[in-house]
């Protein structure tokens, strides 16, 4: 599958901006942008991120091997992203860049251009804004206590015009999950199963379905690229699509009355479940998170339970 990203593209996912940028190569600081694309790409042609995506099929095996083989998959690369000299000038969001973090971000737009192309490809219903009400979402995240609520969510959200596209991450990524847009025209959301857990498949859901409602809706020229392990402390936006996903499953008045906040007892988390007609792992995970102790509850967030019924 060809995959195209233009210098345009790449500027609408690094959307911050650093003009002082200094960049790092071969262990030392260097002053200038001296990196040029060939640099990069032949830095990237040798990573387990490449090499993974020539299995996959995105890129062409190669019999040659050596300096013959990476100078032959440096000129696929060459194809597929469309890099200037000053490409590690695309690379924004830090400071300092060294030549290992400029070719984990290549594996990323890598991974979001194929994951962008396969969601166009989707047969979805047509997208409405105001099918997604607030009693539209409650249906939604009450598919959790099914055994196969996942696959009744893709298909909820195919039914409201929303491609969902499952795909795991490349070596080195850290990422959960992705909201964005085709060709700014219908959002999509993807998913890479990073966790196998039915907590964290339903929480990264609602988080990207809040960027689609609260984000995306106004300015569908954007991409969320969400590792819910790192996010940033004071950035609003994420902090929003947090919230909306808690207040989907638990609305927050009755999370702070509830024997499940107070008590974490097993039996007083499956009576809210039930009470709210979600998944127990839900709320164990929430309470998981809220208390940073992930060896608690271990048993109830449905460990290895996602994974292989939404990998077909």
């Amino acid at each position: 599958m060809n995959i195209s990203l233009s210098q345009d593209w790449l500027d609408k996912v690094s959307r911050e901006k650093h003009d002082d940028l200094t960049v790092i190569g071969k262990q030392k600081a260097l002053t200038e942008l001296d990196l040029s694309a060939s640099d990069i790409l032949g830095a990237f042609s040798v990573t387990p991120a490449c090499k993974e995506m020539i299995r996959r099929g995105w890129l062409p095996r190669h019999r040659s091997t050596g300096e013959e083989r990476i100078r032959e998959v440096v000129s696929e690369l060459e194809g597929l992203f469309s890099l200037p000299e000053a490409a590690p000038a695309l690379f924004r969001g830090t400071t300092k860049l060294t030549v290992q973090n400029v070719t984990g971000q290549l594996a990323v737009f890598a991974w979001l251009a194929h994951v962008t192309r396969a969601a166009s490809e989707v047969e979805v219903a047509t997208f409405d804004y105001s099918a997604l009400t607030t009693e539209a979402i409650r249906e939604l995240v009450q598919f959790s206590r099914f055994d196969d609520g996942p696959l009744r969510a893709r298909a909820w959200l195919h039914s409201a015009g929303i491609p969902v596209v499952i795909m795991s991450s490349l070596p080195g990524m850290k990422l959960d999950g992705v909201s964005s847009s085709i060709l700014n025209e219908r959002p999509f959301i993807a998913l890479t199963i990073r966790y196998d857990r039915i907590d964290s498949f339903w929480f990264t859901l609602l988080h990207e379905i809040g960027h689609v409602l609260l984000h995306l809706k106004d300015d569908m020229n954007q991409v969320f690229l969400d590792d819910l392990d790192e996010l940033v402390e004071g950035d609003e936006i994420e902090a929003e699509a947090n919230a909306f996903a808690r207040d989907s499953f638990v609305p927050r008045d009755v999370w702070r009355r509830s024997d499940a906040f107070k008590l974490r007892s097993k039996s007083a988390i499956e009576a809210l479940a039930s009470k709210l007609k979600i998944s127990p792992a839900i709320i164990a995970g929430r309470i998981r998170h809220e208390t940073g102790n992930y060896r608690f509850l271990s048993d109830m967030v449905g460990q290895g339970s996602v994974r292989n019924l939404l990998f077909e």
